[in-house]
């Protein structure tokens, strides 16, 4: 959620979400993030067929955990 306050039914995190709509796995290692303000690479990550994958900062993880698969990474400032 690009802005996630007021929060309803979710964390006061900023996260994106991804969905591998295809019928094969990836690993997204060295696949690239950007957005106006910054890059981050993704580490050793495996998404499968019609999969979800959370990212987030570090600072949201355990929080984000409940609502499915996260990676984490410092990188990441969304």
């Amino acid at each position: 959620m690009a802005d996630p306050v007021p929060a309803v039914s979710l964390p006061e995190r900023e996260y994106l979400e991804i969905l591998n709509r295809t019928d094969f796995q990836f690993n997204l290692k060295n696949w690239k993030l950007t957005s106006e303000t910054s890059d981050a690479v993704f580490p050793e990550t495996i998404i499968k067929p019609g999969e979800r994958l959370i990212i987030c900062p570090d600072a949201g993880y355990f929080i984000i955990t409940k609502y499915g698969r996260v990676t984490e990474s410092n990188h990441f400032l969304l």
